[in-house]
């Protein structure tokens, strides 16, 4: 699992599922609320990070590819 802390509110982190076949990416409140999924695919993403402006997401996947690629949301 990858766990990033945003702005001191909110955390950013993957999570595999059970077979470990896929991971998508969550957003939460610090205190547990507002659970917001922000990918659902039929691959992996994960190694997610926040630009310096603090506006997008940057994120590795396996979305379009066997090999791991930079997405940005």
């Amino acid at each position: 699992m990858d766990v990033v802390t945003l702005d001191r509110k909110r955390i950013l982190f993957s999570r595999a599922s059970s077979d470990n076949k896929t991971a998508d990416l969550f957003l939460i409140k610090l205190d547990g609320s507002g659970l917001v999924q922000l990918t659902k695919d039929t691959k992996r993403n994960g190694q997610a990070a926040l630009s310096s402006d603090g506006k997008r997401i940057v994120f590795a996947s396996t979305r379009d590819s066997a090999k791991n690629q930079i997405y940005v949301m």
